[in-house]
């Protein structure tokens, strides 16, 4: 029966005010989970919150509740001109009890693993040019409060893409509550485009490796490049080619199951790719693919380009089993090992590996 990517959340969310607010629920931030009740393909996702482009950091380990502290919008991808640049976030409280907040900033990049990784300040980072007021506040429960940030460079700015994450944190109480208390860090991106923007970025190595599929992406364009649309998988022999397969409409609705003969189908990942950089997103498989020809189908966008791609995917059949080494007359074996004769090939070890092999197909 095909089968259902489940939504690629790491958090429960719900929407006030078209805001949406979300807890992590990943000790740390560093867990990668999927969906709960939801079949098919999962997708592991940066270990840090994704809302959008909005990251979430929990100081300590989350306890099933809802989230306290909710941001819009998710992030900002601005043009920076000669003129200063002036924006605002609303931070919210869901709580009922008044919370404080602190601001700080930082430059950052995404390692190897694609996870924030903090930088070095240095005087070309879009951090070192904000001017953000109020700088630590107060919120009453079931409240909001507007901060204002302003992006004024010190020093020309380079071309390309300059990066801060503005990190909205939540202080201890003077007086400590009675039992466990969950303070949140919730971090903003704000990207920063000096000149002509492109978004461009190009599919490389696609391949299954395990149960999961590989997927590897370098942005050539001078700005942060990202997913947006769907994949499937379908038997090779059923695949009627990309120009007629089409996004699926009610993907997203609760309980919907694709159409076959399509196995199985889901949201791409949206983290981004920052320019210059070559990535590798894993999405993991929740069904088994038996030995065969499938077809990968991705449909969307990829930056500022169109998304219209199939890629076959082989999975081999496991190795046979091992023959039975005793000879037609029963006699036992010599189990030690037989040197080979002049040009005849060593023996090898077998082996339950199921090889895989991956072909574009245009």
């Amino acid at each position: 029966m095909p089968k259902r990517m489940p939504k690629r959340l790491l958090t429960r969310c719900r929407t006030v005010s078209s805001t949406t607010a979300c807890a992590n629920v990943g000790a740390n931030a560093r867990a990668s989970a999927r969906a709960t009740g939801s079949r098919g393909l999962g997708v592991r996702m940066l270990a840090a919150v994704v809302v959008g482009a909005a990251w979430l950091a929990l100081l300590l380990a989350c306890a099933p509740a809802e989230a306290q502290i909710g941001l819009s919008p998710s992030r900002f991808d601005l043009q920076l001109g000669e003129r200063p640049t002036t924006e605002s976030v609303r931070v919210f409280n869901f709580g009922k009890e008044p919370i404080d907040i602190q601001v700080s900033v930082v430059h950052w990049d995404l390692d190897e693993a694609n996870q924030v990784r903090a930088l070095p300040p240095t005087e070309q980072s879009l951090d070192q040019w904000l001017v953000i007021n109020p700088l630590t506040f107060s919120i009453n429960g079931e409240s909001s409060q507007t901060v204002r940030f302003s992006i004024r460079p010190r020093v020309e700015p380079e071309p390309g893409e300059h990066r801060a994450m503005i990190y909205f944190r939540q202080l201890p109480p003077p007086t400590p509550p009675k039992g466990a208390r969950f303070l949140y860090n919730v971090g903003i991106a704000v990207y920063g485009q000096v000149g002509e923007v492109t978004r461009h970025a190009r599919i490389g190595k696609v391949e299954l490796v395990g149960s999961s599929i590989s997927l590897e992406l370098t942005c050539l364009g001078t700005a942060n490049a990202r997913f947006a649309g769907q994949l499937s998988i379908w038997p090779a022999d059923q695949y009627p080619g990309a120009e007629a397969t089409k996004p699926f409409e009610d993907l997203k609705t609760e309980g919907w199951s694709p159409p076959e003969p399509v196995i199985a189908a889901g949201e791409l990942p949206t983290t981004p790719i920052l320019p210059g950089t070559t990535r590798t997103f894993t999405i993991p498989l929740d069904v088994s693919l038996a030995p065969g020809s499938y077809v990968l189908d991705l449909e969307g966008q990829l930056g500022d380009d169109r998304l219209d791609r199939a890629i076959e995917l082989t999975v081999a059949p496991a190795a046979d089993a091992e023959p039975d080494p005793r000879p037609a007359d029963s006699r036992p074996v010599d189990p030690r090992p037989v040197d080979p004769k002049p040009g005849e090939p060593a023996p090898q070890e077998p082996t339950d590996e199921r090889p895989t092999a991956v072909e574009p197909l245009g």
